[in-house]
């Protein structure tokens, strides 16, 4: 529900209904699926998938556009000769990667991570996970799902643990990790 995906309902706290539920804008956060093809045209080139979304922020010109697709794309180290190839040559990983820089064409408020790292290799792992520690640093409260321990150990300022869509278990997470293990 919260990347606009899904219609909202009924929200409860405690067991009673929640009256005017806050509204986000959409355009205040970034969501970057555990499925890149989720978030991502693969028909269309790396660098035409971030310049629909630089178009949609306000970007215009097509050189502009072009410079800072490159340098989003270079941030994810997606090499800048597969700009103009079309996503669906791409890995999975190389398709995350492209994910998450188009994520992040606007800074977001709040950023939606769903399992971002689970199908890249080491290095570009590494590479991810700087993205979003350095986007949290400016700001950006990140909410994840990770099933990468060493992840969350690195990312997390609090770990909810939830089971049959309810809150079973949260807080800080070396405590939380630990009593996980």
């Amino acid at each position: 529900m919260l990347d606009a995906l899904a219609r909202p309902g009924t929200v409860t706290r405690f067991p009673s209904d929640v009256p005017g539920v806050v509204r986000l804008r959409i355009d205040a956060m970034a969501v970057v699926h555990q499925d890149p093809a989720v978030g991502l045209d693969l028909r269309v080139s790396a660098g035409g998938n971030i310049a629909e979304r630089l178009t949609a922020a306000g970007w215009r010109g097509y050189r502009a556009i072009r410079r800072r697709a490159a340098k989003l794309l270079d941030r994810v180290e997606v090499p800048l000769s597969r700009m103009d190839d079309p996503v669906h040559t791409f890995s999975g990983g190389e398709r995350q990667r492209v994910n998450l820089a188009a994520g992040t064409v606007r800074p977001p408020r709040l950023l939606l991570l769903d399992e971002p790292v689970s199908a890249l290799d080491p290095a570009n792992r590494e590479a991810a996970l700087e993205l979003v520690d350095s986007l949290a640093g400016q700001g950006v409260a990140v909410l994840a799902v990770f099933h990468d321990m060493d992840a969350i150990r690195r990312l997390a300022s609090r770990v909810v643990f939830v089971g049959d869509g309810r809150i079973a278990r949260q807080g800080a997470p070396d405590r939380m990790l630990e009593a996980a293990a």
